[in-house]
């Protein structure tokens, strides 16, 4: 089990536990626990 500290624009801090490649990406991993509004392009800049 791993532990990323986050702290967000409005200076909320987060913790999160995940395991090991249960992302394929940091990106994946924020927007599934924290962010569910980011919109379509899922924070890439491809759209």
């Amino acid at each position: 089990m791993y532990t990323l500290f986050v702290t967000d624009t409005v200076n909320n801090h987060h913790v999160i536990k995940f395991e090991r490649f249960e992302y394929n990406n940091l990106m994946e991993l924020l927007i599934n626990r924290l962010y569910d509004d980011i919109g379509a392009c899922k924070g890439d800049l491809s759209c």
